[in-house]
């Protein structure tokens, strides 16, 4: 969540507590930036520490900070449709603050402009399922339009982290390896819609059963392919954390309407296996039915075709 400030009220605390209120509230509001960007390959420091660090840099270091995080609110924004519209970039912010003090209230504008592009996911975040991130000017605008044709835009969050979007080579999704136990992999339902029909086409879709993302649901068009592995730059699906068990490149995953079905190459070290426990032999691609799953590895990351 994130909590919709008043900018009047934020410039008074601050002034009226020496700046303590603002310590409290970028703390609080690094946290919300985290959240709201979650997926972009980017961290956003605690504000502690770079105030901290603002100590031996003459305040630029909190200032750096603030810039990123607008950068970043910006660049996010698409993930979360047309509700969200951030103002002003990291740019602005700067000139604001260094330029505008020229007239003693750039600086405070600065900071109003700060928290009026954070206020502007307060009404979305935890409530709006996110795109996946693309750096790609050209994906993002093909991963909104798929998700307009397929609803999936204004969908409430479901409990577990979301995962949105086309699949194909699309940007990579992250997904941690300490995994729920495993239980039974028939009883878990899809979160995203059961296949249907995209501009005329079946589509199938690819269900995470265990992992952190457990339950997140990926949709998949005719003959598209995605790769699941640890490495972000080849993989559609980047397992992270401790993931003793997948390769970089693990195993790709094709979806075909004509034979309603799914086809599995492997190209790990230590294996794709069906639910049975049979490893699919290396580099041999591997027909896969509707209800099949595949687990790499171990079982800690384990998908269902449906």
């Amino acid at each position: 969540m994130v909590k919709k400030r008043s900018l009047g009220s934020f410039v008074a605390l601050n002034i009226i507590t020496c700046g303590i209120y603002g310590l409290i509230t970028f703390c609080a509001m690094g946290e919300e930036i985290e959240r709201v960007c979650e997926g972009d390959g980017r961290k956003q420091m605690p504000y502690i520490f770079a105030w901290l660090l603002g100590v031996v840099t003459l305040g630029i270091y909190p200032v750096v900070w603030i810039y990123t995080g607008m950068n970043r609110l910006q660049d996010n924004a698409y993930r979360y449709g047309e509700r969200v519209r951030p103002e002003y970039s990291g740019s602005s912010f700067l000139l604001w603050y260094y330029l505008g003090s020229f007239i003693l209230v750039g600086p405070i504008i600065a900071m109003c402009n700060f928290v009026s592009d954070l206020n502007a996911y307060a009404d979305v975040a935890g409530r709006v399922r996110p795109l996946a991130y693309s750096s790609n000017i050209y994906e993002r605008e093909r991963l909104i339009n798929i998700a307009k044709n397929a609803g999936n835009n204004a969908h409430v969050t479901p409990p577990h982290p979301p995962v949105n979007g086309p699949v194909g080579m699309r940007p990579p999704v992250h997904v941690g390896h300490n995994a729920p136990a495993r239980g039974n992999v028939d009883s878990v339902p899809p979160t995203a819609p059961a296949p249907g029909s995209y501009q005329g086409k079946r589509i199938g879709t690819v269900t995470c059963v265990a992992g952190n993302h457990s339950g997140a649901a990926f949709p998949i068009r005719d003959n598209e392919s995605f790769v699941i592995g640890t490495d972000p730059s080849r993989c559609s699906i980047v397992i992270s954390g401790d993931s003793q068990y997948v390769s970089r490149t693990h195993c790709t995953v094709k979806y075909s309407v004509a034979g309603d079905n799914y086809v599995v190459t492997d190209h790990s070290t230590n294996g794709t296996y069906t639910l049975g426990g049979q490893r699919i032999p290396k580099d041999t691609p591997r027909s896969m039915n509707i209800g099949d799953a595949i687990y790499l590895g171990d079982e800690s990351n384990i998908y269902k075709f449906g």
